[in-house]
């Protein structure tokens, strides 16, 4: 039975080109007496031994079989494990037995051993993850395990003079090649649509092994590998030892393979039809450009939220245009991060709050507020909107935010889902809507993190920090290590979404470099890209005419305004190169990182020292 893998036979290719450089693994050993094999598994066999015609050529390997998934296997006889890991995206443990015999079990869910641990007949190994496959070699041949297993045998084939548990570089590589050979001949196809991940299946299993046996050498070759660099001058030869050399032999996937993967020509097209067919749909259901929405009727209240490095006197949210949206001056608040409102809704509104709004408390609020504890700042946020909606009930709300606070937001709503009472606080939302908000996570904040891990990155983020006046530094500003992607924050509001009752709108400036449209996108809201370019379009977004539109248009139930092709096409290509040359850089700021000469707390002296004046 074929089974169909992630990693074609390519990476065999591969393994024989880096055999040199595999680790050793250890090879049998003589032993007296016979050794007594035992089926792995209480199972019947599925599919028998059939000695295929060549290496490759159809047959079976081994014995399959017919167990369902979450089986215990147990090591057929006593041995050291020689292998334990994946190849070509599939599980394998190998044994290697007193006799000098291998037996291999493949296939499996989860592997419960290490290289070189030693293991009694019986033991468990692993467990399966759906008919399990064992295999025998003899002296590289693979026989029949059904002649082994219930019976004694002895040794067939000469031991090495190494003793058992020993390291043989050369009996390494080819138990690696054996895995993967193996794999392609049982598992299936060849799979040419994942050659990079076969590369790098193949590169990461050859770095495991590496890393474990060889820590000093890969120390080593971290440590020449700038020097190298620096004597060649090379850009090329940078980008091939940082953006992809190092990161193998860290056990992690090169940076230029996930740029291919997310930006490369397949990735890419898929996005460009995805997008096209949302495009299509969208113009089947879209507000022609030249209709209105309705001015809106009865009593609204706007409350607004800032974002990173805001303060109650200063935040981009206040560029909303409340009073064109028809909001009564005095219906406009903001929230303000140490709790309560501001004084004045960052100036959106210098008129006195609504008289049944007033017992809300005022507070002003700094940088301090806004760059640190983010879900603290929810649970403000939560308890402004219970109070708003004690004080005016039947009052609609609508929420803005920009930036950092829709994510502050959305997890103030998760927060109020789960209070006594909380949904009716919900069910007094009318709009809410968020601008440039990183809700699948910001990759400036990925690149700050990453830089923050060494010495020169802290030094570099102080002083950037001090000219720019942005809060970069995660150590200092905890909220910029929470809104990066694939951090704690981020991925539970992603997880949980936003509660069902108000209407949600996502916009998202085209040229934002500070956050991608592409990570705009928040969980049951409609998302709508805007035409904003150039290095200030984050800050132009809330104050944008098409901003405000399209606000207007969701507060009236109607469908976004209608997108013509020549606008479909310049934001696919504008968001694609933004995407690009974002993800190029972030991850060449992790290539760098590799390169690291000076502990974290040593930069971060070094950084007060200079600006400081210290020096």
């Amino acid at each position: 039975m074929r089974r169909a893998v992630d990693r074609p036979f390519v990476l065999v290719v591969v393994l024989a080109l880096v055999a040199v450089a595999l680790p050793v693994l250890p090879a049998g050993a003589d032993t007296d007496g016979p050794v007594g094999y035992v089926h792995p598994v209480d199972a019947p066999v599925l599919d028998p031994f059939r000695e295929p015609a060549s290496p490759y050529g159809p047959g079976n390997r081994g014995l399959e079989y017919d167990t369902p998934a979450g089986v215990d296997v147990g090591a057929a006889a006593p041995g050291v494990v020689t292998f334990a890991g994946e190849v070509a995206g599939a599980r394998h443990v190998t044994v290697g037995h007193p006799d000098g015999r291998l037996t291999s079990y493949s296939f499996l869910a989860d592997v419960q051993v290490r290289r070189g641990d030693v293991v009694e007949r019986g033991e468990v190994v692993g467990t399966t993850g759906g008919p399990l496959h064992v295999s025998v070699r003899e002296s590289g041949r693979y026989v029949d395990p059904a002649l082994l297993f219930g019976v004694e045998v002895t040794s067939v084939q000469l031991v090495p003079e190494n003793p058992f548990g020993s390291q043989l570089w050369e009996q390494a590589a080819r138990e690696v090649m054996a895995l993967a050979a193996l794999t392609f001949a049982e598992g299936g196809g060849w799979g040419l649509g994942d050659i990079g991940g076969a590369i790098w299946g193949a590169a990461s299993d050859v770095a495991g092994a590496l890393r474990e046996v060889a820590p000093d050498l890969l120390r080593l070759a971290w440590e020449l590998a700038p020097f190298a660099v620096a004597a060649l001058g090379s850009p090329l030869m940078a980008v091939l030892v940082f953006e992809l050399a190092l990161p193998v032999l860290q056990g992690r996937v090169p940076p230029l393979l996930r740029i291919l993967d997310e930006t490369g020509p397949v990735g890419t097209l898929l996005r460009i039809g995805e997008r096209t067919i949302a495009w299509v749909v969208h113009r089947t259901d879209c507000t022609p450009g030249d209709v209105e929405p309705p001015p809106p009727t009865g009593r609204r209240v706007a409350l607004l939220v800032g974002g990173l490095s805001s303060t109650s006197s200063s935040a981009r949210i206040g560029d909303v245009p409340v009073d064109r949206l028809g909001y009564a001056p005095e219906d406009v608040l903001g929230f303000s991060y140490e709790g309560g409102r501001t004084p004045d809704a960052f100036g959106a509104s210098a008129a006195p709050v609504a008289e049944d709004l007033r017992a809300v408390p005022v507070t002003e609020y700094g940088t301090d507020a806004s760059t640190t504890d983010l879900r603290r700042r929810a649970e403000l946020l939560a308890d402004l909107l219970e109070e708003l909606e004690a004080s005016a009930p039947g009052v609609e709300i609508d929420l803005f935010a920009h930036s950092q606070g829709g994510v502050v937001a959305h997890l103030a709503l998760q927060e109020l889902a789960g209070r006594p009472g909380g949904t009716d606080v919900i069910a007094s939302l009318g709009l809410v809507a968020t601008m440039g908000t990183p809700h699948h996570g910001s990759d400036l904040a990925a690149m700050a993190v990453a830089a923050s891990e060494t010495g020169e990155g802290a030094l570099l983020l102080q002083v950037a920090e001090r000219m720019s006046g942005r809060p970069l530094d995660p150590d200092t500003s905890t909220n910029v290590a929470d809104l990066a992607r694939d951090s704690d924050v981020v991925l539970d509001a992603l997880a949980d979404g936003p509660p069902d009752g108000p209407t949600y709108l996502a916009l998202a400036a085209r040229g934002d470099p500070v956050v991608l449209a592409a990570r705009t996108r928040a969980p049951g809201a409609t998302h709508v890209t805007l035409p904003i370019d150039g290095l200030t379009a984050h800050e132009q977004l809330p104050g944008h005419a098409s901003t405000a539109r399209e606000i207007a248009l969701a507060r009236a139930g109607m469908s976004p305004t209608c997108e013509s092709f020549g606008d479909f096409v310049t934001d696919t290509f504008v968001t694609e190169v933004t995407t690009t040359l974002t993800l190029m850089i972030s991850d060449l700021v992790a290539g760098l990182t590799q390169m690291s000469v000076v502990p974290e707390p040593l930069g971060d002296l070094a950084g007060d020292l200079v600006l400081d004046g210290g020096w």
